[in-house]
């Protein structure tokens, strides 16, 4: 697929934290550490960049989870995923130590150039070279799959009858309701072309996946036929 440039559609920001101030999730399996709750910036702002894992911009006023190591910002809830399934390390220069917390303040000095965080946009063939890394990912969609036994779905860009098999999108149980909660059914991805934006990632066991965290990662593109 040729390189090129996209205009994102943000459908929706993160939810609201359900309080001030939620403890952070350490890494699942990795070290307890302490992320400090620090006084709000005054100094280089990272207000109007962007979360580069959903691609939103990063808002005045918001706690924000912030790398050190690269002075890259994230979401809270873009901080548990990566805590969670991604061993705390950041998507970005994947580093797992180093992480502050800070309410985001417009600072002293300019923010960081707002670059478009999505990127190129890639196919099947370049996934393989990306692993890691958040992607633009474009491509057909041939089918979907629920597990009876754990509710996880697997959207497919293959037609392999083995979910485990080939590149998929992977949305667990306890992300699935908020697709419901906007009236999305993964099932209608099926025969879709789609954009998903999030971290690659190649399980030892299951391939190459996409793990997205929100239906804002995914946008429609057609329903014309599939290769």
């Amino acid at each position: 697929m040729a390189d090129r440039r996209i205009s994102w559609v943000n459908l929706g920001l993160p939810e609201p934290e359900p309080s001030p101030e939620p403890p952070l999730a350490p890494p699942r399996g990795g070290p307890q550490r302490e992320l400090a709750f620090e006084k709000p910036q005054t100094g280089l702002s990272l207000v109007g960049c962007y979360d580069p894992l959903d691609g939103t911009v990063l808002e005045e006023g918001e706690r924000a989870v912030v790398c050190l190591s690269c002075n890259t910002g994230y979401h809270k809830t873009s901080w548990d995923f990566l805590a969670q399934r991604n061993a705390g390390a950041c998507a970005n220069c994947r580093k797992s130590s180093n992480f502050t917390v800070l309410r985001l303040i417009a600072g002293a000095l300019p923010a960081p150039a707002a670059i478009d965080p999505h990127g190129a946009v890639v196919g099947l063939a370049e996934l393989p070279t990306l692993v890691g890394r958040v992607v633009v990912f474009e491509g057909f969609v041939f089918a979907h799959q629920i597990s009876a036994r754990s509710g996880t779905h697997f959207i497919k860009f293959h037609s392999d009858p083995n979910p485990f098999n080939g590149f998929k999108l992977v949305i667990f149980e306890d992300d699935a309701h908020k697709w419901h909660k906007r009236g999305i059914d993964p099932a209608s991805y099926v025969n879709q072309t789609i954009q998903v934006r999030g971290l690659l990632k190649d399980h030892p066991a299951f391939g190459l996946e996409i793990l997205p965290k929100s239906p804002a990662q995914i946008r429609i593109l057609s329903g014309s036929p599939g290769p």
